[in-house]
């Protein structure tokens, strides 16, 4: 828990929230004297910040993935460019006969 004093009722439901589900969490908060709307509120905001934080870690993964990508890209180009460089190497096609054709 970031964001609550220790100890405090928010806190102690968000825990719970985390932990246990919205359930758990809303028979502890009215047991603790918070009103339906304020838990529902909370429950809310809190469910909004664990979709981002998967959204978030999902999108950062697949930036990496992509970085990584282009990068070996970019090593690739660079070998490609050393390996140009050297003296060019020979290369012979077979002889290939055509047949003149007829009218």
């Amino acid at each position: 828990m970031t964001q609550h004093r220790d100890g405090s009722r928010k806190g102690k439901v968000h825990e719970l929230f985390n932990k246990e589900g919205p359930e758990v969490a809303f028979t502890r908060g009215t047991k603790l004297g918070l009103q339906k709307s304020t838990l529902m509120t909370w429950f809310g905001t809190w469910r909004r910040e664990q979709a981002n934080k998967k959204t978030v870690t999902a999108a950062t993964k697949k930036t990496a993935a992509k970085v990584k990508a282009v990068n070996e890209a970019k090593a690739k180009l660079k070998t490609a460019k050393r390996t140009k460089k050297k003296a060019p190497t020979k290369v012979t096609t077979p002889a290939t006969t055509t047949e003149p054709a007829s009218a």
